[in-house]
């Protein structure tokens, strides 16, 4: 890529010094005019960039536009008599009602029970915790922790 300051710099010494001489069978203003592509290039560019700029500020607001617009419909689908329950409403990606209604039976922790031959039962759970019955009672203790006698 080529640099604008050294082009400036060069045709502005060529300006100063010897703007009557011709080098590379060009005058000074051929040679800049033979320059003005890299500025007008670069002139397209800035004002894509600002023009870009703009189309994303646009778009942010149309999308918060037509997104306020989607979630209205959608209420209004859900304020029909079953229309939480609707083909339209299932239709849209959303579960129904129904759907929602029975989350089923919740699940339980996985455990493990040992004996001790001092009548004491310890009962291990996935997370690793110990918990230890006497007579019913539980202590939890962690399993790294050793029990007291």
């Amino acid at each position: 890529m080529i640099s604008i300051e050294k082009l400036n710099q060069i045709t502005t010494s060529w300006a100063q010094f010897a703007p009557e001489k011709t080098y590379c069978n060009l005058t000074l203003a051929a040679a800049t005019s033979a320059f003005q592509p890299v500025f007008d290039v670069r002139q397209e560019m800035m004002e894509a960039d600002l023009r870009y700029s703009a189309l994303i500020a646009r778009r942010d607001r149309v999308d918060a536009e037509a997104n306020d617009l989607m979630l209205r419909i959608v209420n209004a689908v859900k304020a029909e008599p079953g229309g939480e329950n609707s083909e339209v409403y299932r239709g849209m990606g959303y579960k129904t009602k129904n759907e929602r209604a029975n989350p089923g039976p919740r699940t339980t922790t996985t455990t493990s029970v040992s004996a001790s031959a001092s009548g004491a039962n310890r009962l291990t759970t996935f997370s690793g915790n110990t918990l230890t019955t006497f007579s019913g009672n539980p202590i939890a203790r962690m399993s790294s922790v050793s029990a007291r006698n």
